[in-house]
């Protein structure tokens, strides 16, 4: 004769109705929560929290960093290179002179959880102050 061994089910985690509603107010008031501080803060599983906002067609979008554009950006843009170009051919720069970094702006894993997506943009300010020096000093 075989053996009939149990195997353990998965059992869904059983959320009143209070809950689901106090959770989905907090989710209102501030779009931004993460999901594992409302988690924290209902005393649910994060796991069981994605489950709700997923029933609830919650989804998570993702703020998008943006730099505005100023009317005469494209001008400097235009200085800067003629600049560049008459420094190097009066022998004032090498290229070998320069070192070009890139900035970077970081920001949290940030998510705004909504039915649709709200397109959640966010201007980023950057310093707008530049200096380029030709030759030795």
């Amino acid at each position: 004769m075989g053996h009939v061994r149990r195997v353990p089910s998965k059992r869904q985690a059983v959320v009143d109705d209070d809950t689901k509603l106090n959770l989905l107010l907090a989710l209102e008031e501030n779009p931004i929560t993460p999901a594992r501080q409302l988690a924290r803060d209902s005393n649910l599983n994060h796991k069981t929290v994605l489950k709700i906002l997923k029933y609830e067609k919650k989804r998570p979008y993702k703020m998008q960093a943006v730099q505005e554009l100023l009317e005469g950006d494209p001008d400097r843009r235009v200085e800067f290179c003629d600049l560049l170009m008459t420094c190097i051919d009066q022998n004032q720069l090498s290229l070998e002179w320069i070192v070009f970094s890139d900035e970077a702006t970081f920001t949290l894993n940030c998510r705004y959880w909504a039915e649709e997506n709200p397109h959640w943009m966010r201007e980023l300010l950057l310093s707008a102050h530049r200096k380029l020096m030709c030759g030795p000093e």
